[in-house]
């Protein structure tokens, strides 16, 4: 692997943020998740290619857009994260990881919900920030067929960059982010928010579990 992607893969770890611990269950349930209409996933904008990602248990897959390529996660990186993409301009990258759950991942969201997992990870991720991490609108329900998600949007307060998380669950009782955050290598590339939900939410579209 050349020293530019090594450099790459870690710039990408640090601006992602994310933990390497358990998150602990809360006592407290909530019943949001029940009785909410999710909406339909919107359809793909960008082309995708027949590249593969596979989750560690085989679980789940997902399909990159063309000319998007895999960068080595290294093994001093969180262990929650498997699989790494850029886009050939290195505008976007696209971040696959699991979500820590201290407990049955089963029992809590039969009793809490799918929401309850979204607001977790975002938590976490607020925390891990110390607090730069700022939630953008909210929470929102999301099907693709039988599939189910939840998104929400986050800007880096001090870096002011802004990202797109989705959380989901496999039938192996496997809870999974799917990020997607602006590089912005250089300075004079901008990246909108138009342009980061249509990559994001194609991307979404192709996972299967």
């Amino acid at each position: 692997m050349s020293k530019n992607t090594k450099l790459l893969s870690k710039y990408i770890i640090f601006i992602f943020i994310f933990a390497t611990s358990c998150i602990i269950v809360r006592e407290k349930k909530v019943d949001e998740e029940f009785d909410i209409d999710y909406s339909i996933l919107p359809k793909p904008k960008i082309e995708l290619s027949d590249q593969p990602i596979f989750s560690p248990n085989n679980d789940f897959i997902a399909f990159l857009p063309k000319g998007w390529s895999l960068v080595d996660p290294e093994e001093k990186n969180p262990t929650n994260v498997f699989a790494i993409a850029v886009d050939q301009n290195y505008a976007f990258s696209a971040i696959f990881s699991k979500l820590s759950i201290s407990g049955d991942v089963r029992n809590i969201l039969k009793n809490e919900g799918l929401l309850y997992f979204a607001k977790a990870s975002y938590e976490f991720r607020n925390k891990k920030s110390l607090g730069n991490i700022q939630l953008v609108g909210n929470f929102t329900p999301l099907k693709n067929g039988r599939q189910k998600f939840y998104i929400y949007d986050f800007n880096n307060v001090s870096k002011g960059r802004m990202g797109k998380c989705a959380i989901f669950i496999t039938s192996l009782n496997n809870c999974y982010e799917f990020t997607l955050i602006p590089i912005e290598l250089k300075a004079e590339d901008k990246t909108t928010r138009e342009n980061l939900e249509d990559v994001f939410y194609s991307i979404l579209s192709s996972i299967q579990f």
